[in-house]
């Protein structure tokens, strides 16, 4: 498993579909804070983060990415949206 840690601001959200453990997202992107873009496909979240993914959002995201899963892990947000 492959553990990804962000530090930006959410710019995009994919199209969300409720799952038995929580939400289910097409995608998620992330402008990070020296520029780059980080598009993570497939992303489950748990109901206790699904309030965090928010346009806007700004903080450290980490996903663990699996080879048949990515999950959104934690959320330390720094500003609301």
């Amino acid at each position: 498993m492959k553990r990804i840690e962000i530090e930006g601001t959410i710019d995009l959200i994919g199209e969300m579909s409720r799952t038995t453990s929580g939400a289910s997202y097409d995608y998620l992107s992330f402008l990070t804070r020296d520029g780059n873009e980080v598009l993570i496909n497939h992303v489950s979240v748990e109901p206790d983060m699904e309030k965090q993914i928010k346009l806007g959002a700004t903080g450290r995201f980490v996903v663990l990415k699996g080879l048949f899963s990515t999950t959104l892990a934690s959320t330390s947000r720094y500003v609301a949206a």
